[in-house]
């Protein structure tokens, strides 16, 4: 829901301002309009439900949640403090305030929220596929689709170039049945196809049990079953 997040207050007007020396991005929206967007995260199609969620959601930004964005340097985290303070330490306030209210003379729910601007400078967010839109079926997601989507994401978003997916210890790690193994697998593969259309990773990657490189377009359920190196394909950005 964070990506969706960041991708969505992307789009929206904002103003600048600047706390200590630190530029902000200050965004207000409706919050149904940000629930529309996580549709299909929802457990169910009932509006209160998923405003709930979203409130839910808001709310935690500043609770504690860590960070990494990418700076001109290096990677540095920053934390959104509960007390809405600003720390001069080795780390930045990446999201000071969220305030919901409602608009006057309406029932609309709106967010008013400061992000660090650098947020929207970090290229991951901005780089990766939707992988929690519904299908072309308008099917949601199962359980096992969402967790290997979110393990895809926290690998991938890693500073190195490789990217080392652990099937094996991620099928142990959630206790995947038996009955359900191969289809894990198939949707790891599947993720990985994505990648490759997006031009995100190389296509030869190395098999995680013997080290032998492999064709991305030759994986199958057997073969990935240890899990695979893949590698980031670089882009240059023109400045």
């Amino acid at each position: 829901m964070f990506l969706k997040f960041i991708r969505f207050t992307k789009e929206l007007e904002y103003e600048i301002q600047k706390f200590d020396n630190i530029l902000y991005r200050v965004l207000v929206f409706r919050v149904k309009d940000f629930s529309d967007v996580c549709d299909s995260m929802f457990k169910s199609d009932n509006n209160y439900y998923k405003i709930r969620q979203v409130k839910q959601f808001l709310r935690q930004l500043q609770e504690n949640i860590f960070l990494e964005i990418f700076n001109d340097s290096d990677f540095i985290q920053i934390l959104a403090l509960e007390n809405q303070s600003i720390i001069e330490m080795d780390r930045l306030t990446g999201i000071p305030r969220v305030t919901l209210f409602k608009q006057p003379r309406s029932n609309y729910l709106v967010a008013r929220i400061v992000l660090l601007e650098d947020l929207f400078h970090y290229r991951y967010p901005f780089r990766i596929p939707d992988l929690f839109e519904l299908d072309l079926n308008n099917r949601k997601l199962s359980k096992y689709e969402n967790l290997v989507r979110v393990e895809f994401i926290k690998t991938f978003s890693s500073r190195d170039v490789q990217k080392p997916f652990y099937i094996r210890e991620f099928l142990n790690t959630y206790k995947i049945s038996n009955q359900k193994i191969k289809e894990v697998k198939q949707i790891f593969i599947d993720i990985i196809h994505i990648f490759q259309q997006y031009q995100l990773i190389e296509e030869d990657g190395l098999l995680m049990l013997n080290r032998s490189p492999i064709n991305i377009h030759d994986l199958d359920t057997y073969n990935i079953s240890d899990g695979i190196i893949l590698y980031e394909k670089i882009i240059q950005i023109k400045v």
